[in-house]
C-alpha cells in the first residue's frame, strides 16, 4: 500500500503530515491540543478503501509553532493544492470539525463529503458550564505552569469517557503530554476564512454527516443540533456509549458508519 509522511512548506509553516492508500482522498483532522494520532484507529482501516490523509495542524504535534497572523483552513486548502488535490473528502473533530466546515464554505469546489464529529460551531458563544473552563487554563498557562494547565484540561468532563477508557486513556495522555500549551500562553492570532459561520450554515453544498459520541457533554449535542438543522439534508449519527472522543472510543462503530457515508458518495 503507498504510503508517504514528511514535513510540507505551508504559509510559512512546516506541517507534519502522513498519506496511505488510494482512490479518492479523505482528510483527517485532529482536535485542540491533540494531533493526528488520535487517528490511529482510522487510518489503515480507511486506507483500505480510499487515500488517507491525517496531519498536524499549526499549533500542534510536530507542525510549526504560529508566528503571526495565519488561518487554519487556508493551511489546509495551501497543503491540499501542494498535494495536488483538486477535491476531498473531509472529516474532523471537534476544532477539526469547525475548520473542516469552514474549509466547505470557503472552498465548496474542493469538498465532496463532510464529516462533522463532536464539533464545535465557529462564532458560536460557548455556555458559561463550558466557556469557564478557558480562562483558567489562560491563567495557569501564562503563569508558565503548563502542567497544572494540562491537568485542568486532561480532567476536564469534556475527556471523561476516553480518559475511563483503558484502551484510550494512554493515547490520550500522551497526545496531552506532548502538546507545548502555546494555545494557553499566547494570544492566537488564527482566524477563519469565513465570518458568521452560523448564519452561514444554509451554503454548505458538500452532502454532510454530523456525529456526536451519547455520552459527549451538553454542549456539543446543542451544537451537533444546531449544524443538522442549519446544514441543507445533514444526516445525523449518534454513536452509543461514546463520548468526544468517539473515534478513538468506538472505532468499530464509528468507522463502519463513516466509511459507509463517504463510499456512498463515490
Amino acid at each position: 500500500m503507498k504510503h508517504e509522511l514528511g514535513f510540507a512548506e505551508v504559509n510559512g509553516a512546516q506541517i507534519r503530515y502522513e498519506m496511505m492508500g488510494s482512490g479518492h482522498l479523505v482528510v483527517l483532522i485532529h482536535g485542540h491540543t491533540l494531533d493526528q494520532r488520535m487517528w490511529e484507529r482510522q487510518f489503515e482501516p480507511f486506507a483500505a478503501s480510499f487515500q488517507v490523509l491525517q496531519y498536524d495542524m499549526r499549533g500542534y504535534g510536530r507542525s510549526s509553532l504560529p508566528d503571526g497572523d495565519y488561518s487554519l483552513t487556508a493551511d489546509l486548502q495551501a497543503l491540499l493544492k501542494q498535494l495536488k488535490v483538486k477535491r476531498a473528502h473531509v472529516v474532523g473533530l471537534s476544532l477539526g470539525g469547525g475548520v473542516a466546515l469552514d474549509f466547505a464554505l470557503a472552498f465548496p469546489e474542493m469538498i465532496a463529503g463532510l464529516v462533522l464529529v463532536d464539533s464545535t460551531l465557529p462564532g458560536r458563544p460557548w455556555s458559561t458550564d463550558f466557556g469557564d473552563v478557558f480562562p483558567l487554563l489562560s491563567r495557569a498557562g501564562r503563569a508558565g505552569d503548563v502542567a497544572g494547565a494540562r491537568r485542568i484540561w486532561g480532567s476536564h468532563g469534556l475527556f471523561a469517557p476516553a480518559m475511563d477508557n483503558p484502551a484510550v486513556a494512554p493515547a490520550m495522555e500522551a497526545m496531552l503530554a506532548a502538546y507545548t500549551g502555546w494555545h494557553w500562553q499566547n494570544r492566537n492570532p488564527a482566524h477563519n476564512k469565513t465570518e458568521g459561520i452560523p448564519a452561514a450554515l444554509g451554503r454548505v453544498a458538500a452532502p454532510s454527516l454530523v456525529v456526536v459520541g451519547e455520552r459527549d457533554l451538553p454542549e456539543f449535542h446543542q451544537i451537533a443540533a444546531d449544524l443538522v438543522r442549519g446544514i441543507p439534508n445533514a444526516r445525523f449519527l449518534m454513536i452509543p456509549d461514546a463520548g468526544h472522543m468517539a473515534p478513538m472510543e468506538a472505532p468499530q462503530a464509528f468507522n463502519g458508519a463513516v466509511m459507509g457515508f463517504l463510499k456512498g458518495l463515490k
